[in-house]
Formats: C-alpha cells, structure tokens, sequence
C-alpha cells in the first residue's frame, strides 16, 4: 500500500504514508475548499468589497485547515480499522501489493 516504505510498518503508518504519497491531504483540502464555497454560494462581483471577500476567503481556509486535520487522521485510523477485519487472503494480496510497490515493480 505504501511506495518506498517498509511493509513492517503499522499498518495506520503505511496508510498515511501512502496518502502522502498520493498527496491526500492537498486533495482533501481542495474538495473541501470547493465544498465551502458551495455551502456559503459564490458572491457576484460586486456583492462584496475586497476586506469582505478576504474575510470569507479566511474564513472558509480556517474551517477546511481545522477539518481536514480531524478528517485525514479519521479517515486513516478507520481505513486500517476496516482494512484490519479484511480476510486474510485479502490482506495477504494487499501485501504483496505493497511489496511490488516498494520495489518499483508497480
């Protein structure tokens, strides 16, 4: 599951490492910056002046910073949770995925 990372790992440590990988997090905070500019609607050009455009943009980083943190760290722990109760053969195809992957075969 992991690119360049040892299998001996935990497996909540491999996860993160792989969603680093595959830049999560930068992911997560761009749908849930555009998710927050859905909820709240687009202002028209002339609807808000520039402080108050900029308030909002603060605003809105400040929600999706303090998500994405809880989100991220959520989402790893209930993955390898869920991954964990897998059958073995399953997790044992996983692994030997990761292996591949560590070896530059993938």
């Amino acid at each position: 599951m992991i690119a360049s990372s040892p299998t001996h790992l935990p497996l909540e440590d491999r996860l993160e490492r792989r969603l680093q990988a595959v830049y999560g997090r930068d992911r997560l905070t761009a749908e849930l910056h555009r998710l927050a500019i859905d909820v709240v609607g687009r202002a028209e050009h002339d609807e808000l002046d520039a402080g108050a455009k900029a308030e909002l943009h603060d605003a809105m980083r400040i929600a999706v910073h303090r998500t994405e943190v809880d989100v991220v760290e959520r989402f790893v722990h209930e993955l390898a949770l869920a991954l964990a109760e897998t059958p073995d053969a399953l997790f044992a195809r996983l692994a030997r995925a990761e292996t591949r992957r560590d070896m530059g075969l993938d």
